[in-house]
C-alpha cells in the first residue's frame, strides 16, 4: 500500500514538473490557471482567433486572460483609455484592443510604445475585423 502511494505521488509530481517545463520551453503556451483565468501571449491569442474564431471564442470570450505583447499605441478617450497590443512582430498586423477604465491612467502613463507589457483583461470578442477586443483591463506589475 505504501509503495502504491509513493508511486502515485511520484507520478503527480512528474506531471506537474512537465507542465511547468512545457510553459518554460514554450512561452506561447496557453496556461489554464487554478482560479479559472488564462495566461498566454498576444501572439498566441491573435493566432488562435485568426485560425478559428469560433473555437477561440469558446476558449477565451468572457474569460480573464493575462497576456504579454508589445504596446502599439496608448489612447485617451473621454470615458475610457485604450491600449493596442500587438504580437511584437509584423507591424500592421491585427492587435488586441484593450479597454481600461479612466482610473487606470496612472498605470497607462508608464507604458511606452514598442515596449513589452503584460496586461489582464476580459476578452469580449475576437471576430472583430481589427483584432481582438478586451475590456476591464489592468496593467500587471
Amino acid at each position: 500500500m505504501g509503495i502504491v502511494l509513493v508511486l502515485i505521488i511520484a507520478v503527480c509530481v512528474s506531471m506537474a514538473l512537465t507542465v511547468y517545463e512545457d510553459s518554460k520551453t514554450n512561452p506561447d503556451a496557453i496556461i489554464h490557471n487554478a482560479n479559472g483565468s488564462i495566461t498566454t501571449t498576444a501572439k498566441t491569442l491573435l493566432k488562435e482567433f485568426n485560425d478559428n474564431e469560433i473555437r477561440a471564442g469558446e476558449m477565451f470570450n468572457e474569460k480573464r486572460v493575462s497576456f504579454s505583447g508589445c504596446v502599439e499605441s496608448v489612447n485617451d478617450m473621454l470615458l475610457f483609455s485604450t491600449v493596442h497590443i500587438n504580437n511584437c512582430g509584423i507591424l500592421g498586423s491585427k492587435t488586441i484592443k484593450a479597454i481600461f477604465p479612466t482610473s487606470a491612467k496612472k498605470d497607462l502613463a508608464t507604458l511606452v510604445k514598442g515596449n513589452k507589457a503584460t496586461i489582464t483583461c476580459t476578452i469580449v470578442d475576437g471576430g472583430n475585423i481589427m483584432g481582438v477586443l478586451a475590456k476591464e483591463c489592468l496593467v500587471n506589475r
